[in-house]
């Protein structure tokens, strides 16, 4: 294997705005861009190396069954919420993270708080955070609805997600979780997810944005050359 293949596999792997996320979704970033003999045999081989990404999944345990919620039909009308708490206090005093997802995308955001939040203070960070970009949702499921805690498995699912990216790239300094957030989730939404075939961005936009890892700007004739009416066609074949 040359080494600028496999310098670039680690890159794609290791990034920090790729917070680890193993193997599939490393082959997604590679494949975008590259394509070599036995690509896949090198990138589940480098992947199978990285010890941060061994001892953060160690530690996952597997999903339980729920009972599946109805299917939305465009993005953020559907949402689910949760808050992850018991954090490292941060120097902003913040030790909870408000968990927004959409139910249609698996477009996520991950809002710092402080874990005694009450009602007006979570939806003034509802609406500063996510209201603000996606409207207002015409369903919300919450892990904590004693109603839907079987039902609810997405949050709990991202939740993980979330965790192992924090693992990742904190390197054992635990009160610094909060800095990192702009790039986490930026990083969560840009990768592709096994469940819808896209990443969630691409879903909610029509495209993915670039990253440090895009060494040429790629062609961008599909996206400029529509007009209205198809690019309301091309969003609704998407979706």
């Amino acid at each position: 294997m040359s080494s600028w293949r496999e310098l670039f596999v680690k890159k794609a792997h290791d990034w920090g705005l790729m917070g680890n996320f193993g193997i599939n979704k490393t082959m997604g970033i590679v494949e975008e861009q590259f394509y070599w003999p036995k690509i896949h045999k090198d990138i589940f081989r480098i992947c199978g190396q990285c010890v941060e990404c061994q001892r953060t999944k160690s530690h996952l345990l597997p999903h339980g069954l729920y009972t599946p919620l109805t299917t939305p039909q465009r993005p953020w009308l559907d949402i689910s919420m949760d808050f992850i708490l018991g954090l490292p206090r941060t120097k902003r005093g913040r030790g909870s993270i408000f968990v927004v997802v959409d139910r249609f995308t698996m477009m996520a955001h991950f809002i710092p708080c402080h874990k005694f939040d009450d009602a007006p203070n979570v939806a003034s960070l509802f609406v500063e955070h996510v209201a603000k970009l996606h409207g207002i949702p015409q369903t919300i499921v919450s892990d904590k609805d004693p109603n839907h805690q079987q039902t609810n498995g997405q949050t709990e699912v991202v939740n993980r997600t979330l965790g192992s990216m924090l693992c990742a790239v904190v390197h054992g300094k635990l009160a610094s979780w909060e800095k990192h957030f702009p790039l986490v989730e930026f990083a969560y939404n840009r990768v592709i997810q096994r469940t819808i075939g896209m990443s969630p961005f691409e879903a909610v936009y029509g495209f993915n944005p670039l990253t440090t890892l895009d060494l040429t700007p790629l062609s961008q004739d599909v996206v400029l050359s529509l007009d209205g009416s198809k690019r309301a066609e091309a969003m609704k074949k998407l979706h």
